[in-house]
């Protein structure tokens, strides 16, 4: 929804505060904005109002009916509107009463510390946009009348075989190997697609039935992590979460380690996953099953380690093998000073008692660093990557693999950056140099308008590597180390600040588009650098657009998708890249709203030769006749594919037979190559 069509309130006592506020929303757009001086006025207008509230901003320390009451009142009153806590108070306490808001069952958007900045507010409509694309609702634990599922369809959905195991990847900080994935339920709903295990779980468990899933998950997930290991032939695991509802059976630990040795993998190379709060219940059972299976092999996890009560007891209960600290802890250690004190002491209990740290739930560049900072073992969470089928998982592991050997080539494949410049033995310090200093550069490779009188409207922005007097290289020379230490987040925001500087200094390309990496579009806060960026530099939005690989967005639907739409809502562009490549291609259109696809190269090299590449082509430029977005050929090198793609009504064309790059400061050159120069329109200026 447009900023334009929430209804707002704003709760603040104090005057000016409070119009500045609504000065800010009515700047960034908003045309329905209320006020009131405290919780009581707040709660009235609430109460009153219909439709009702989408957003409330709302202060804490307040004469009368404070924030807190105000807090307590909405939760109880039901209220479906989203909340912005923004107060002056220290971060703990700040903290402390977002966590009572959430237990009061408040959607509580976010948390800013005054003073408010436009931005600020910029950042939580964006995310409020996300959130309801998302289809979030309140986190209030939902009753059975929410549940949308019954009983009876889920037990057919077994009967069926719809239940499968997606697979989320653990990943070792220190070198960005993949060392393992945790199995996540879902339900392949055959008319409303894929359901979250959130969907079920809860009724199954409450029906006795929770055994049923158990066995499916163990069965498939054994079987992928055998077919993973015998490809990879790397050490790798898989989780599967146990339910406590399954550790009563003192058969339990027998047919585990039958099913899973029945799928050829040993049970050293699976992890069983408990919750903190299962582990607490656990009687006498339940714990000799459990040192049953790690007799047998398995490794142990308590999940979502410091949310119970009596977290440190469990570990002298149970031969556990892994500690995964919940997100929670993850997601706030780097603003919130108690969060951090408790993920350093994990972290620290765990590397005494010899077991393995797991941090999940990351989700930004933040979190990353902070977690190898201090030394934690695993990552797992959106910044790493979405929970993805067998087959794209198996994918996603693939194209690591030339990253994972890395580790025994640092040497070679840095040593064109200036290594002498810096003492530092980190290769990441070597990196952050690099960017910092001029050993980066940037080009830029004119794109080439078909039809119209502006020929030259975009160019893509492309990486190199200063090497002294010799020529500069090229990506695939130096981009894999990057990766490899999960810094292709910076590096694109380094890419974004110098394509923003050439715009607002006049460049004679109107607008740039650059590739974004995988580990981008799992940085929730890009979005929000890159609104910031634009406003600092006072670069219309429209100039840049984000180019993201068709096979990273059948990889990772769900994060392509909110990273678009993120960047959309700023008003830059969304292109896809390589389109055509995948017989999958179009599904990609389903889920992305693009300006542009780029269609691969080779579909355009086959148009002289292939009927199926020019019938590919045609279908291409009738969806997107239809649904209004641009085309552009990639990699063109000969003048009869430039005549072929005019002749087809094909509106951009870019490749090394049309201009080669240039360096972004340079001014652009003839755009077309000696033997384009003179086309049958004559010589292009």
């Amino acid at each position: 929804m447009n900023i334009s069509g929430l209804r707002w309130l704003v709760v603040e006592d104090h005057e000016f505060q409070r119009g500045l506020l609504q000065k800010m929303l009515t700047g960034l757009g908003a045309v329905d904005v209320r006020a009131a001086a405290d919780g009581r006025a707040a709660l009235a207008i609430v109460r009153s109002q219909a439709p009702p509230v989408d957003i409330i901003v709302s202060d804490i320390d307040m004469p009368g009916m404070d924030g807190m009451e105000f807090m307590r009142h909405l939760g109880e009153s039901g209220s479906p509107a989203w909340v912005i806590l923004a107060s002056a108070l220290e971060g703990p306490l700040l903290a402390s009463v977002e966590t009572m808001a959430r237990a009061y069952g408040v959607r509580v958007l976010g948390v800013i510390a005054k003073p408010v900045t436009p931005a600020m507010l910029d950042a939580m409509i964006r995310l409020h946009a996300q959130r309801v694309r998302e289809g979030d609702s309140p986190e209030s634990a939902p009753g059975d009348a929410a549940r949308p599922f019954s009983i009876e369809e889920i037990v057919e959905g077994l009967e069926n075989d719809q239940f499968e195991p997606f697979f989320q990847p653990k990943v070792e900080l220190a070198g960005g190997r993949v060392k393992g994935a945790e199995a996540l339920a879902r339900w392949r709903h055959p008319q409303k697609g894929i359901v979250a295990a959130c969907e079920f779980i809860g009724l199954l468990e409450d029906n006795g039935l929770i055994d049923v899933l158990t066995w499916i998950m163990l069965r498939k997930s054994a079987s992928f992590c055998s077919q993973w290991r015998a490809e990879s032939g790397s050490e790798v695991s898989v989780s599967v979460n146990l339910s406590i509802k399954s550790l009563g059976d003192v058969e339990l630990a027998g047919r585990v380690t039958e099913v899973v040795r029945g799928q050829n993998l040993d049970p050293r190379h699976m992890v069983l996953e408990l919750t903190e709060a299962a582990t607490t219940a656990c009687e006498a059972r339940a714990l000799e099953n459990l040192a049953r299976l790690r007799m047998k092999g398995f490794g142990l996890s308590v999940d979502d380690y410091g949310t119970g009560h009596s977290s440190m007891l469990q570990l002298t209960r149970i031969a556990f093998t892994e500690l995964k600290i919940d997100r929670a802890f993850t997601a706030n250690a780097a603003s919130q000073q108690a969060a951090r004190v408790i993920l350093e002491t994990s972290l620290g209990m765990a590397k005494k008692l010899k077991i393995a740290s797991v941090a999940e739930g990351v989700q930004t560049q933040q979190d990353w660093d902070l977690l190898r900072q201090l030394g934690c073992e695993l990552a797992q969470g959106g910044f790493v990557a979405m929970p993805m089928e067998a087959a794209a998982f198996l994918k996603w592991t693939r194209d690591r693999t030339v990253v994972d050997d890395l580790a025994r080539q640092d040497e070679a494949v840095v040593a064109p950056l200036d290594l002498d410049a810096v003492d530092a033995p980190d290769p990441t310090d070597l990196l952050h140099h690099a960017m910092r200093s001029n050993e980066l550069q940037l080009y830029y490779q004119p794109i080439l308008a078909l039809a119209g009188a502006e020929r030259y409207t975009l160019g893509e922005a492309l990486v190199r590597v200063r090497e002294g007097e010799r020529a500069s290289l090229p990506p695939g020379e130096f981009l894999q180390i990057f990766e490899h230490y999960r810094m292709m987040p910076q590096l694109d925001r380094w890419i974004v600040r110098n394509l923003l500087q050439a715009l607002s200094q006049g460049s004679r390309v109107p607008g740039f588009s650059m590739n974004v990496s995988r580990q981008t579009l799992g940085d929730i806060e890009f979005p929000a650098f890159v609104a910031d960026e634009l406003v600092r530099k006072g670069v219309n939005a429209k100039s840049l657009m984000f180019e993201i690989e068709e096979n990273d967005a059948l990889a990772l639907p769900e994060a392509a998708t909110r990273f678009a739409a993120a960047l959309s809502a700023t008003g830059c562009g969304i292109m896809i890249d390589g389109f055509g490549r995948n017989a999958a291609s179009l599904m990609v259109l389903k889920g992305l709203h693009v300006d542009f696809v780029k269609v691969d190269g080779q579909v355009i090299r086959g148009l002289l030769s292939s009927e199926i590449a020019r019938k590919q082509m045609g279908v291409i430029l009738r969806i997107a006749k239809t649904i209004g977005f641009g085309v552009i050929a990639a990699d063109v090198e000969e003048q009869d594919i430039l005549l072929r793609l005019k002749a087809l009504g094909v509106g951009y064309a870019q490749g090394f037979g049309i201009q080669q790059p240039l360096p972004i400061e340079e001014p652009m050159q003839a755009i077309l190559g000696p033997k384009f120069a003179q086309g049958p329109e004559g010589p292009h200026a």
